[in-house]
């Protein structure tokens, strides 16, 4: 069964039972009060779906404040890096256990001709070890504090030194173990520099990984291009765009909350989508300048390193979107994906928004209403907040199905190549 044929039956099932749901809603709520008049004409005449709804996107909004701190900020260019580093990684995962696909480019990272049993397995080790990770950076100032205590050392650099060798042989044995690839343990090791230097997880990631790459890499050069490619060049060139595209659809997304004019509202959700165009064509055109950098300056350092071909990568993230070519498959979707939020948002805020009330009104204000008249002003409200919700599942569907059907990757690279200065 194809992707989309998967999201189509999901999609309705999920749609299906929330119209179930919101009727069942309606009528017990409305048609079965005894104030089920007086509650419609309130929430027509006030408009109180939109302003509750843009309540609650401001509430979510304030709370990705917290998390990714203020607009242009340094924190919030970290958690972009951190989840430019993460998502692919994720996705990887997932493509490993369902499809048996175990390659970033040319590198085996887990087992091949494994069963999906055994795949499952081996996400699942992986994934309790990543657990026992999170669990030792929360408690990282307890356990300090206890080596501090158990073994009274006083100097501070000291303490962490120990800290950090104890930590290094727990990611070697679980390497052992595992049976995963060295990019993983590089990886968690990077985890580790960026925690200790204290400059952001996002940061401290990249940097570490870029740096413990050429350093642990081994003999094989062709291993340390790969692995710097993927989880350094590619990251980071991704990262620059996605924080101007969510930095702007996070402004133009709150301040669409204060409009209620549907063209106005679109207008806005235009501007955004424009600007993630713009931004995914930068994208593409960052990439090689990037690449030709990287053959300029680091791989004159790796001895025997062959120059990584643009051009050649291009091709195969072509040919190849959700295998080889994953990674350049994924920063295509990153660079939409905060659009896509805004759209959603928006196109319900353009459901929810007041539709014709100089028709509506009129009757509300009257002393008492005809059934036909009650019947349609409860129609009214109740398809808005109905369509709404589906819109919560209809434009993501249809972002999906849009992506897995149109060859965007093939359109945007061969313009690339094509249209390059390099």
């Amino acid at each position: 069964m194809k992707s989309f044929e998967i999201i189509k039956i999901i999609s309705i099932i999920l749609g299906g039972g929330g119209i179930v749901a919101l009727f069942s809603f309606i009528y017990h709520e409305f048609f079965k009060n005894k104030a089920a008049l007086e509650n419609i004409k309130e929430l027509l005449k006030n408009n109180e779906p939109i302003k509750t709804y843009h309540n609650k996107i401001r509430e979510l909004l304030d709370k990705i404040a917290q998390i990714f701190g203020k607009p242009l900020s340094f924190k919030s260019f970290d958690r972009i890096l951190l989840i430019a580093l993460v998502y692919p990684i994720l996705f990887f995962i997932v493509c490993y256990l369902v499809s048996g696909n175990n390659l970033i480019g040319t590198l085996a990272i887990f087992p091949e001709h494994l069963s999906i049993i055994l795949r499952a397995f081996h996400v699942c080790l992986s994934a309790i070890y990543f657990i026992f990770l999170v669990l030792l950076f929360k408690n990282f100032d307890n356990i300090q504090d206890y080596i501090l205590k158990k073994f009274n050392i006083k100097n501070k650099f000291l303490r962490e030194f120990i800290f950090y060798i104890v930590f290094f042989v727990v990611l070697i044995v679980a390497f052992y173990v595992i049976n995963i690839n060295v990019v993983v343990v590089v990886g968690m090791i990077g985890i580790v520099v960026g925690v200790g230097i204290g400059i952001g997880i996002g940061i401290g990631i990249a940097g570490g990984t870029g740096l413990l790459i050429l350093v642990l890499g081994g003999d094989s050069n062709s291993v340390i291009v790969i692995l710097l490619f993927f989880l350094f060049i590619l990251p980071i060139a991704n990262t620059i765009f996605d924080f101007i595209s969510f930095e702007m659809s996070r402004f133009l997304t709150r301040k669409s909350l204060d409009l209620n004019s549907k063209i106005k509202i679109s207008g806005i959700l235009l501007l955004d989508f424009v600007i993630a165009v713009i931004l995914l064509v930068g994208t593409a055109f960052l990439i090689p300048i990037f690449i030709e950098l990287f053959n300029l300056y680091v791989i004159p350092l790796l001895k025997g390193a062959e120059n990584i071909d643009w051009r050649e990568m291009a091709i195969l993230a072509k040919d190849y979107p959700f295998t080889k070519g994953i990674s350049v498959t994924l920063m295509l979707f990153s660079t939409l994906f905060w659009t896509a939020i805004h759209a959603v948002i928006a196109f319900i805020s353009l459901v929810l928004a007041p539709i014709g009330p100089k028709y509506i009104f009129k009757y509300l204000d009257k002393e008492k209403l005809t059934n036909i008249e009650f019947f349609f002003g409860a129609l009214w409200l109740s398809m808005n907040i109905i369509i709404s919700f589906l819109c919560i599942f209809v434009i993501p569907y249809c972002f999906i199905s849009f992506f897995l059907k149109v060859p965007i990757a093939e359109i945007l690279y061969n313009f690339v190549i094509n249209h390059h200065f390099l």
